[in-house]
């Protein structure tokens, strides 16, 4: 589960759909997950928060500041969610 900001600080949302891209190209599935400032589910990036997929921070004044209060916030309204994923994602058992 991979989950992001659709407006974060320094490009990190096109960041993402790079590593996503990444991801898959590999053969890997992943759920990726995009929220917008309500902590709705969406498809894409806001691109006035940034659109350089290597994430070196190209964003408009507005973009900038509305990334950076995105980006200090957490989702909680998406914790059951990630919780969920979680719990039916277990992380396997050292072998002793």
């Amino acid at each position: 589960m991979h989950v992001r900001n659709n407006c974060d600080i320094g490009g990190i949302c096109p960041n993402g759909n790079a590593f996503a891209a990444q991801i898959r190209a590999i053969g890997s599935s992943l759920d990726d997950v995009i929220l917008d400032p309500d902590g709705k589910r969406v498809n894409t990036c806001d691109d006035s928060c940034g659109t350089d997929p290597m994430a070196k921070g190209h964003a408009s004044a507005s973009g900038s500041a509305r990334g950076f209060a995105h980006h200090v916030r957490w989702p909680s309204e998406s914790n059951p969610a990630m919780l969920e994923f979680l719990r039916t994602h277990p992380l396997a058992t050292a072998a002793k």
